[in-house]
């Protein structure tokens, strides 16, 4: 007796690879550890001038981000909540467990306000030398060593680099596709337009400018994180807030480098 046989074969599904992205996210922090070595020394080698740096403040014409320090403070959190939102997102996805989050937020923030802190007293104990300079740390750097100030100079110019080239990706991204022809179109158009403005501006007031812009829609940005925090904690919610919420996590998802195509 002949019997046919059927082959039937079995399909052993394999294992997709999650394509890596081509653009990466990079936290770009301009000469951090020479920029508190150096705030370390300016006011250790004369730690009397913090005193007198500080009754002398009053009388100097300065470039401030707000007349008053609680808001001047609090446009530079709103600033680092903004420019950081989307790199903080992508990272606190990689944390094992809530607690490895929250202590790594809470030991990163504390050690980033201090490192502000020592800076911020090198620049009182010399803000006699420094008040007007376009670059402040520079002219403390040039006070020790020309060939330190030289290579801080570098480490400037490759951050500024570093620094645009991940931003116009970024906005050129949510217009047109990567690597089409009218994404590179914008993006070059944006880098002129940028060129220009850091070449008429001088770069106290740019940086004054855009910081406190991008200041105060960080603020707006903490706020709807406040109110995502409140709204888990509420036990019942709100049709109010159950709409606020959920467009709160609609706009943090789009912060997110595989969201932004």
């Amino acid at each position: 007796e002949n019997s046919h046989h059927r082959k039937t074969s079995t399909l052993t599904p394999t294992p997709t690879r999650r394509p890596r992205s081509h653009h990466s996210y990079t936290l770009i922090c301009e000469e951090p550890v020479v920029a508190v070595l150096l705030g370390v020394l300016s006011f250790i080698r004369e730690p009397g001038n913090i005193a007198a740096g500080n009754a002398m403040v009053a009388d100097l014409e300065l470039t401030q981000a707000s007349t008053n320090w609680f808001m001047s403070g609090l446009s530079y959190v709103g600033f680092c909540m903004l420019w950081l939102a989307a790199f903080l997102t992508a990272l606190g996805k990689t944390a094992r467990s809530r607690r490895e989050a929250v202590s790594g937020g809470l030991v990163g923030g504390a050690a980033f306000s201090a490192a502000c802190v020592v800076v911020g007293l090198g620049l009182l104990a010399n803000i006699a030398r420094v008040n007007g300079t376009e670059i402040p740390m520079l002219v403390l750097a040039r006070d020790f060593s020309p060939v330190l100030a030289a290579a801080i100079s570098v480490m400037i110019v490759a951050g500024i680099y570093t620094t645009a080239v991940p931003l116009l990706w970024t906005v050129s991204s949510r217009f047109f596709t990567d690597s089409t022809r009218n994404f590179k179109y914008l993006a070059i158009a944006l880098a002129v337009v940028g060129a220009v403005v850091g070449l008429v501006l001088p770069f106290s007031q740019m940086v004054n400018v855009v910081y406190v812009v991008n200041g105060y829609v960080g603020i707006f940005l903490l706020v709807l994180m406040i109110v995502k925090t409140c709204r888990r904690l509420m036990p019942r919610r709100s049709g109010w807030a159950h709409d606020a919420g959920a467009n709160i996590d609609n706009f943090q998802e789009s912060l997110l480098p595989e969201n932004r195509r």
